[in-house]
């Protein structure tokens, strides 16, 4: 009721959304204060998501360092639509890094794209390194086709064809549909 946290979050996920939403209502109204609102939000999730604002580790990295698909999937789609709003450079850069850590930071393989990989980029033998979420990999071949659409770049494009061509049996339900 008075503004205090009750629970820490252990991701910035809430300030990305936050930043989308504000973003495509600023399209919607053209309201500054909405605009200065989507690059707040858009600040602190970048922050976050490079270390500059320090998170809790959801696990210990002595013990489990791994890294997740999530963050970098949803700082990529974020990164694209401040790009649609205000096309600063740093925007392209973001999304241009994003795109290639999905494609080369060792989630995709030729049968899956993983959740988590190790801090290295090495495929993990352990219950959370061989969990691959299909809408997930979905959504992330979405957001790489829409990269590869505005910046012209085909082989993100048939990145993502690949990754729903791997992914769609692993989600498919062949005895229920």
């Amino acid at each position: 009721e008075d503004g205090r946290e009750i629970q820490k979050r252990r991701y910035y996920f809430s300030e990305t959304f936050a930043a989308i939403g504000c973003a495509e209502y600023f399209k919607a109204t053209g309201n500054p204060a909405v605009l200065a609102d989507a690059e707040k939000y858009f600040t602190v999730a970048y922050e976050c998501f490079t270390g500059i604002r320090k998170n809790v580790p959801k696990t210990n990295p002595e013990n489990c360092n791994m890294k997740a698909l999530s963050p970098v999937m949803i700082m990529l789609s974020t990164a694209q639509t401040m790009r649609s709003i205000n096309n600063e450079e740093k925007y392209a850069q973001i999304a241009e890094e994003c795109l290639k850590e999905i494609l080369h930071g060792g989630f995709l393989t030729e049968k899956a794209l993983l959740e988590s990989v190790s801090a290295a980029g090495e495929f993990v033998d352990a219950p959370s390194g061989r969990v691959v979420n299909p809408g997930h990999s979905m959504e992330a071949a979405w957001f790489l086709m829409m990269e590869g659409i505005i910046t012209r770049n085909q082989a993100a494009i048939n990145a993502g064809k690949k990754i729903i061509d791997i992914t769609w049996p692993l989600g498919w339900d062949k005895k229920n549909g």
